[in-house]
């Protein structure tokens, strides 16, 4: 359940010196956007907003921000879902533009290191399939309980000659 979340088919790699790239999606479904690039280095969340645009009729998908914004890392390279949405089958274009206003990650960022924006030139920018968010925390949840009745038992275990006084 939680493998689909993490490691949905990647439909489209666009770096972020690119400004847009077209793709189509096969199926309907829940697609995520990834930020792909090296690690310990300094992202372009606060410096970017993405704009999804369905070709045939110029409307624009509602993106929206991770609940859980899961993250994966390598030793070094590491990606990290930055916005979701759904979408039918057919073509669309994604546009990278640079935000107007500055998010409060792009603020913080400012504080702690400078007002230059961030080198763009190692990260990218994937779009992938991925599910629906309460999958995930129903998967959470799951995992809690198992872990739970598995140090459940192994207590009852241990416990049960003074417990269970024949």
């Amino acid at each position: 359940m939680l493998q689909g979340i993490f490691n949905g088919r990647i439909i489209l790699e666009l770096p972020f010196t690119q400004e847009e790239a077209v793709f189509s999606i096969q199926k309907e479904g829940v697609f995520a956007l990834w930020i792909s690039g090296k690690l310990l280095t300094r992202t372009p969340i606060g410096y970017f907003e993405p704009k999804i645009v369905q070709a045939e009729v110029g409307t624009a998908l509602d993106l929206f921000a991770s609940v859980l914004s899961p993250r994966i890392n390598g030793w070094k390279t590491g990606r990290m879902e930055w916005k979701r949405f759904t979408a039918a089958q057919g073509n669309y274009r994604l546009e990278l533009m640079i935000s107007r206003e500055q998010s409060v990650m792009g603020r913080l960022s400012t504080m702690v290191w400078s007002d230059l924006p961030p080198d763009v030139t190692h990260c990218t920018l994937q779009v992938r399939e991925s599910q629906a968010t309460y999958l995930g925390l129903v998967a959470i949840l799951l995992i809690v309980l198992a872990a739970g009745g598995i140090i459940g038992g192994l207590v009852l275990g241990l416990l049960a000659g003074q417990l269970f006084v024949v």
